[in-house]
């Protein structure tokens, strides 16, 4: 992002962009669905050949259901990073106006009384920091409990083949199946990774303001 953008507005695109990515994990999700019941229906032809196959069926339901949970849970702290980033902003704004006004009326009668409420400002605009970045790091750690199940996916991925090589005659529409599969797993795990990296960028950029 361009060094000349403020901290909200990276805040801002940075939620924009998770909650996009989000939307195309939520797809992925849905498409593997879609295949978890063509799977199943292959899995009943091939009988007691794709017997092994049939439990792998459930997992990748499971999986998939897992993983359209955690991206309505994401998606939903997204969506309210966007406000806190306003909110953020806001209060750094304030203690930057009224300390402003107090470098450049320090001659001023009274002005001492600002004083008190810039440190109010000032222990508000700590707490909001120190706030947002808990509800960040609340983010982050739901995209590795993402990741966890998606890393456990390549593993059914593979197993998976080794079962299709045990159908015979679906032999060929298994190992689709699990084509399939592994590549919605590393499409997921790319999005997920680059959500996590967004995040954690916005971490380090919030943490590095000095708003005490």
């Amino acid at each position: 992002m361009p060094e000349t953008l403020t901290t909200q507005a990276k805040i801002l695109i940075t939620a924009a962009s998770v909650t996009a990515e989000l939307n195309g994990v939520n797809e992925i999700a849905k498409d593997m669905t879609l295949g978890v019941m063509n799977a199943k229906t292959i899995s009943h032809r091939a009988g007691e050949s794709a017997k092994g196959f049939q439990p792998i069926t459930d997992y990748i339901e499971q999986v998939a259901r897992e993983v359209a949970q955690s991206v309505v849970r994401i998606s939903g702290g997204a969506s309210v990073l966007s406000r806190l980033a306003v909110s953020y902003h806001h209060s750094g704004k304030l203690l930057t106006l009224y300390r402003r006004v107090l470098k450049d009326a320090e001659d001023a009668a009274h002005v001492a009384s600002l004083i008190p409420v810039i440190k109010m400002l000032s222990q508000e605009a700590q707490k909001e920091q120190e706030h947002f970045v808990r509800d960040l790091e609340g983010l982050v750690r739901q995209l590795d409990a993402m990741k966890n199940t998606i890393r456990s996916s390549k593993v059914i991925s593979t197993i998976s083949r080794v079962e299709a090589a045990n159908s015979d005659a679906f032999r060929k529409n298994l190992e689709v199946v699990a084509d399939d599969l592994e590549s919605s797993t590393e499409k997921i795990r790319e999005r997920v990774q680059r959500c996590h990296h967004q995040l954690s960028d916005v971490i380090t950029l919030v943490q590095r303001e000095d708003v005490s």
